[in-house]
This record gives structure tokens, C-alpha cells and sequence, in this order.
């Protein structure tokens, strides 16, 4: 399965989840650069996590809530154990 759009569909509540995020909870100007020039050049960036979606909004995997939106998620698919001889 691949990326899902949090505009199209969301995932169930408290559902473990691999996230797509566009830009960061962090922005710190370069020299030169206002605010809003560094808040631009941040929305440039994605980067992948894993969260999952509360009653009140998203949180990442450490349960703290996250400050920025996914764009995207889609499931964690864990293998199954290995099953053969120890």
C-alpha cells in the first residue's frame, strides 16, 4: 500500500502509522533571511515519522503532540516473528 493524502482519507484513531511532514516545528532565520523567508525555505522539506492520530490531533510515536501537520500517512506493516527453530 502506498501514501495516503490526509486530505483524502485519515486513518483510525490511535492506529500506528508511517507520516510524510512538510516543513518543521523549528524555523531559525540564516543570516540575511526574515522569518518568513526561513518559514518558505523550511515548508521545502519532508521527512518521514511514525504517529498516530488522537481524538484532539496527531502525536508521534513518543505520544507527545506534534506542532507541525502530516501531509501523509500510511500503514506500519511489521513483520511477523520469526517462527523456525531457536
Amino acid at each position: 500500500m502506498g501514501w495516503i493524502k490526509c486530505s483524502e482519507r485519515m486513518p483510525a484513531e490511535r492506529l500506528e502509522v508511517w507520516l510524510t511532514i512538510r516543513g518543521h516545528d523549528c524555523i531559525i532565520p540564516m543570516k540575511g533571511e526574515t522569518v518568513e523567508q526561513a518559514q518558505e525555505r523550511i515548508n521545502d522539506v519532508r521527512w518521514v515519522t511514525q504517529g498516530f492520530l488522537g481524538s484532539d490531533g496527531w502525536y508521534g510515536i513518543d505520544e507527545f503532540p506534534m506542532v507541525v501537520t502530516p501531509i501523509a500517512w500510511m500503514p506500519v506493516d511489521y513483520p511477523e516473528p520469526y517462527g523456525g527453530e531457536a
